[in-house]
């Protein structure tokens, strides 16, 4: 089968969203099918970043977006000429568009849906009006580029898009709930499929990375925004014995860092700052426990890879569709409530099955779940 993947996010850099699409098309590449992907971080007045290669699959850089506004006037734009030289050329069987960046495709979709009848596969790995719902309950401050460019247009991205893909694929529960509250989602079109992990990368077996050379060590990594709520995570730190460690891995941020000095935790809290994505599972297998006590997730590759690497995780922000061996979802709504959490797991570990990890979510099983889809839109 002649898969189109477009997607804005693909490594390097390996963070983010990005090792995930990779991880997917290689594994759609060993179940024999052919596949082009079409991408960002192309150039445009930057540099543009070379991309990560796998054997027999085709990988095109678009011009990348435009910070604080998104990749609607740039990327996306160039998209569509290019989609339409693949449609002619290669002819795709499938198209599996994820977010945003298919905001232009969908209005082509749209309107010229009845002459161009490829099947088309729409990702969603969060809802725009759903994250800005999350982030306006909070009251945080936003950007007015964000507010009036980057959000009506992927939320118009978003609408259009569920209107004319076949299928709807959504990584939790939550989402494909905010799909159909905001965008009247046609309900027979949505699949609930959960995000996959690298198991042959992520594993138990390997390299512990140890951060503090005693006690238990509470572990976040990831982007160190509001809704993420570190400093929530660091609060909690002064309520829980002071053999409880906190190591952070995420790009700098000095609120944070003064937060911590503020707390007098300079000592039981250390920022490790960016760390490669093939070094991530070392610090993993080292860690009592990750937590994640973010308002609003999809659903987070890091809960996937510390499970995979056997380290349970304490989470808040998003649902699943049955219960994940070592995976604890609760909410939070101050430090009091996540210290109290976080000091019941801490006196009786949970056990993590890898290998349910590993049946249930290896990047095989999502992509075999993605081919019988594919199937029976063909």
């Amino acid at each position: 089968m002649k898969i189109l993947r477009i997607i804005y996010d693909w490594p390097p850099p390996w963070d983010g969203l990005a090792p995930a699409p990779y991880s997917l098309t290689k594994a759609q590449k060993e179940l024999d099918n052919e596949v082009v992907v079409l991408t960002g971080g192309g150039s445009l007045l930057f540099k543009p970043r070379q991309a990560a290669q796998i054997p027999g699959v085709r990988v095109v850089r678009l011009p990348r977006t435009l910070p604080g506004v998104g990749p609607f006037f740039t990327t996306a734009l160039f998209l569509l000429p290019v989609y339409l030289y693949f449609r002619v050329i290669w002819r795709p069987d499938v198209i599996h568009g994820h977010g945003h960046l298919t905001l232009w495709f969908n209005f082509y979709k749209y309107f010229f849906g009845w002459l161009d009848q490829v099947s088309y596969v729409l990702h969603f790995h969060n809802t725009a009006a759903g994250r800005e719902a999350k982030v306006l309950e909070r009251g945080d401050n936003v950007p007015f580029l964000t507010t009036f460019v980057e959000w009506p247009f992927h939320k118009l991205s978003d609408y259009v898009g569920s209107i004319v893909a076949d299928r709807l694929l959504f990584v939790s529960e939550d989402t494909a709930e905010e799909a159909k509250i905001f965008y009247k989602a046609d309900r027979q079109k949505v699949v609930v499929l959960e995000n996959g992990v690298d198991t042959e990368s992520f594993n138990p077996d390997g390299k512990v990375e140890k951060v503090f050379p005693s006690g238990q060590t509470l572990y976040y990594q990831g982007a160190l925004t509001s809704r993420k709520r570190v400093d929530l995570l660091i609060k909690s730190l002064k309520l829980l014995p002071p053999t409880v460690n906190l190591a952070i891995v995420g790009p700098n941020n000095s609120q944070l860092n003064n937060l911590v000095k503020a707390e007098g935790l300079a000592e039981r809290v250390k920022f490790l700052g960016y760390v490669p994505n093939n070094k991530t599972p070392d610090f993993f297998r080292a860690a009592t426990l990750t937590v994640m006590p973010s308002t609003y997730e999809g659903f987070p590759k890091v809960v996937l890879e510390s499970l995979a690497c056997g380290t349970p995780v304490l989470a808040s922000g998003f649902r699943v569709n049955r219960a994940v061996s070592g995976l604890i979802i609760k909410d939070f709504s101050n430090e009091e409530d996540l210290a109290e959490s976080i000091k019941e797991i801490l006196t009786s570990l949970p056990k993590v099955d890898t290998t349910e990890i590993d049946n249930r979510f290896s990047w095989k099983t999502i992509a075999l779940k993605i081919q019988k889809i594919y199937e029976e839109l063909s």
